[in-house]
C-alpha cells in the first residue's frame, strides 16, 4: 500500500490547484464568444511564455544550451504539447458546454497516458488499469453515439478533446528525458513559446483575423478571459503544480484529472445553467470513474516515487 503524508497546506494547495484549472474552461468559453480559438490559444501562451522568460531573466536563470537531440524533442513537443494539443482544445470547445469541455479534456489526457504506458510497456497491466480505461472508452461510446444524428458539431469538439489528449499525453512522454537537465520552468517556457508562435502564424492563415477582430481584445470579456487564463491557468496553475511536485508523488499530484473536471461541471451549471440529462450523466459518470479507478490503481499498487519535475500537464 501506497503511504502518504499529507499536512493542511499541501491539502489546500491541491484543491486551489484544482480550481484554477477547472475554472479555465468557464473563462475559455467566455473568450471565445469573441476571439477566433488559434488565435486565443496563440496570445495566450506566448503572453505567458513572456511572463516565464521575464522571471528567469529575475532569477539570474541561464537556459543550458541543448543538445540537437534535445533541440528535436523540444520543438516536437512543443508542436504536440501547445499547437496542437490546445488548438484543438480550444477549437473543440466553442462546440460543448463548459463542463462537458473541461471533463473530457482532462480524462482524455488521464486515459491516453494511460494507454500509451500500457503500449510501451512503462505501465504494468493490472486489473484497475485495464477496467479505468474499459470505463473510459465506454463512457466516450455513451457521450458521442446519441449526438450522431442530433448534434454533428458537439460530436467534432468531442473528437478534437479527445485527439488533443492524445498530442499532449505523446509530446509529454517526448519531452521527458530533457526535464531533469534543463529544469520544468524553462521547458515549459519554451514550449509555451514555440508553440504559441505556431499557433499565431496558422490563425493568420486558417482564421485571417482582421483588425475588427483584434479590437474584440478590448472587450472585458475577451480581456478579461485572456489574463485570467494566462496569470490563473498558466502561471499560478504552473506554480502550484510544481510546488506539490517538490512533496508529493507525480502520481498523487495527477489526482488533479478526477477533481478539476468536478470543479468544471459544477461552475457550468453555476454560471451557465447547464443541465445534463439520459445517457450525458451516464457517459460523464463513467469518465469520472475511469480516471478515479486508473490513477486509485496507482496510488495502491506501487511505492511512490521520488518526486521529481516534469512538464505540467496543464489544461487551458
Amino acid at each position: 500500500m501506497m503511504a502518504a503524508k499529507f499536512n493542511t497546506r499541501e491539502i489546500v494547495t491541491f484543491f486551489i490547484l484544482c480550481f484554477c484549472w477547472g475554472s479555465t474552461f468557464i473563462t475559455l468559453k467566455e473568450g471565445l464568444g469573441t476571439l477566433p480559438p488559434l488565435l486565443f490559444a496563440g496570445l495566450r501562451f506566448v503572453l505567458a511564455a513572456a511572463v516565464f522568460g521575464i522571471i528567469m531573466l529575475a532569477r539570474g536563470q541561464q537556459l543550458t544550451r541543448p543538445t540537437s537531440d534535445e533541440w528535436r524533442r523540444l520543438l516536437t513537443s512543443s508542436l504536440l504539447v501547445i499547437t496542437l494539443n490546445y488548438g484543438l482544445v480550444f477549437w473543440g470547445a466553442q462546440f460543448l458546454p463548459a463542463g462537458i469541455s473541461g471533463l473530457v479534456s482532462f480524462a482524455s489526457v488521464a486515459l491516453w497516458l494511460t494507454a500509451l504506458g500500457l503500449l510501451s510497456r512503462a505501465e504494468p497491466v493490472r486489473p484497475a488499469v485495464l477496467i479505468g480505461l474499459g470505463c473510459g472508452v465506454f463512457g466516450f461510446a455513451l457521450l458521442i453515439l446519441p449526438k450522431l444524428g442530433d448534434s454533428p458539431r458537439q460530436v467534432l469538439g468531442i473528437a478534437a478533446m479527445f485527439a488533443a489528449g492524445l498530442a499532449h499525453s505523446q509530446g509529454s512522454l517526448w519531452v521527458k528525458p530533457v526535464l531533469k537537465k534543463h529544469g520544468a520552468l524553462v521547458i515549459t517556457m519554451i514550449q509555451m513559446a514555440v508553440g504559441g508562435v505556431v499557433l499565431l502564424g496558422l490563425s493568420a492563415v486558417l482564421e485571417s483575423p482582421d483588425i475588427t477582430v483584434l479590437q474584440g481584445l478590448r472587450e472585458p470579456r475577451a480581456l478579461l478571459s485572456l489574463v485570467y487564463l494566462v496569470g490563473v491557468g498558466s502561471l499560478l496553475g504552473f506554480w502550484l503544480y510544481n510546488r506539490l511536485l517538490t512533496r508529493w508523488a507525480p502520481s498523487q499530484v495527477a489526482l488533479y484529472t478526477f477533481v478539476s473536471p468536478l470543479v468544471s461541471l459544477s461552475l457550468g451549471a453555476l454560471i451557465y445553467q447547464e443541465r445534463f440529462a439520459g445517457l450525458e450523466v451516464w457517459a460523464m459518470l463513467c469518465l469520472l470513474a475511469a480516471v478515479v479507478v486508473n490513477f486509485w490503481g496507482r496510488l495502491t499498487a506501487q511505492h511512490p516515487p521520488q518526486p521529481q519535475q516534469h512538464v505540467s500537464s496543464e489544461t487551458p
